[in-house]
């Protein structure tokens, strides 16, 4: 803030500077050629007067007479219209505070409001907010709603509202943002992914209609897109389509980099060891044994040491906080597909096998303790009924705990 004030109290001594001071001292030049032109004047007239008295064509009284007028005409001259001079040298300064009580009045809020400060001010504060506090959060992001009340046709401030709702799990304010959005862009393909991405996690990360014609609109307009791939690659699976489910992990794989394209092969390499769907339970395998897999990643905005541990555990949904099944890892293992299982019992009769509805949990610990802190970065899943089947869950660490 500091730094844009300064920024316009030195645009405002430019403008003295180059046009003020100028117009300034053109009036100052205007009147002293002025003056100087009168007093040409007088001489001449004068010598022209002594001339006719060396030829005897006035007399001495007229000639002492017509002195007299002359002079007094000059003196006239110079005083004529002193007010007049005087606000004509204001009449700049008068000029440019107009155009700067006018541009205020244009851009501030309380005028028409065209500027975009108010924006820059509150987009800086969201990246200032993020991920440490989730209640300053959820205050700037109000007041960012507040001012898409007063500016609807900002869409690069919509983006951002629907970009930080889905960061702290706003599913549903986020997919009204992205949807508005989609439908004055509809051939925009980025728009489109992300509307997708918040209707799959809004329903649950289940597949239903919505969400298929969202991904298939996504598709359509960005067919290599890796995230929508993945997705279809899962329903295809969930549906019995191994081969498309194949083959669409294989398209997703050639434009896939990193830790994300380690993930496509061993996602391939567990369709190539079996028939059954990908991201769920062998068919064969005993009704009374449960599993969960986790897709957990980090945001990009995190930073711990390298020392930090992360749990990723069960729990009963909305009932007890004690883990009914857990894995520890290690920040460095991020992004890391955990599997939780009936089969990890902490306590006798707290097992996966005991509830039919959880939820996940991953959280990141700087100094390794297992019991939660408010320092912790956490993320929390809505409620899983383990009576359904699922395919793979996905949660990214963006925020503490609070």
């Amino acid at each position: 803030m500091l730094l844009f004030w300064s920024g316009v109290a030195i645009l405002c001594i430019l403008a003295i500077a180059f046009i003020i001071w100028p117009l300034y001292a053109r009036g100052q030049v205007n009147a002293l050629s002025r003056n100087k032109l009168n007093v040409e004047f007088f001489h001449n007239r004068l010598a022209e007067l002594e001339d006719s008295l060396k030829r005897e064509e006035i007399s001495a009284t007229e000639f002492q007479e017509l002195g007299k007028e002359l002079q007094l005409a000059l003196v006239s001259d110079a005083d004529t219209d002193p007010n007049s001079r005087s606000f004509a040298s204001r009449l700049p300064f008068f000029a440019a505070a107009i155009i700067i009580i006018s541009s205020i009045f244009i851009y501030a809020d309380f005028g028409f409001s065209i500027g975009s400060l108010d924006d820059l001010l509150l987009s800086k504060e969201i990246h200032r907010t993020t991920p440490h506090d989730i209640a300053d959060m959820r205050g700037t992001l109000e007041k960012l709603e507040h001012r898409l009340k007063e500016t609807p046709d900002n869409h690069d401030l919509r983006f951002l509202l629907a970009r930080s709702w889905q960061g702290l799990s706003e599913y549903n304010k986020a997919v009204s943002e992205f949807q508005y959005l989609a439908e004055r862009f509809p051939s925009d393909p980025a728009l489109a992914v992300r509307l997708a991405g918040a209707l799959f996690l809004l329903d649950l990360q289940t597949f239903t209609p919505r969400v298929r014609i969202s991904i298939n609109k996504a598709l359509e307009l960005a067919p290599n897109n890796v995230e929508m791939l993945e997705l279809s690659a899962i329903y295809a699976f969930r549906q019995g389509d191994s081969n498309k489910a194949n083959s669409l992990l294989r398209q997703a794989l050639v434009h896939a980099e990193g830790l994300r394209a380690d993930l496509i092969k061993q996602a391939l390499a567990d369709l190539s060891d079996s028939n059954n769907d990908l991201y769920e339970l062998p068919k064969a395998s005993p009704v009374n044994f449960r599993s969960l897999k986790i897709l957990v990643e980090i945001g990009a905005e995190i930073e711990v040491g390298s020392s930090a541990t992360v749990y990723v555990y069960a729990r009963p949904y909305e009932g007890a906080q004690i883990p009914l099944a857990l894995e520890r890892l290690t920040i460095g293992q991020l992004p890391a597909l955990v599997t939780l299982t009936s089969d990890q019992v902490m306590i006798e009769g707290m097992s996966l096998n005991d509830f039919d509805l959880v939820q996940l949990v991953a959280r990141i610990s700087e100094n390794g303790v297992a019991n939660a802190s408010p320092e912790d970065f956490e993320v929390v899943s809505g409620g899983i009924d383990l009576r359904e089947e699922h395919s793979v869950f996905h949660l990214t660490i963006l925020n503490r705990r609070g």
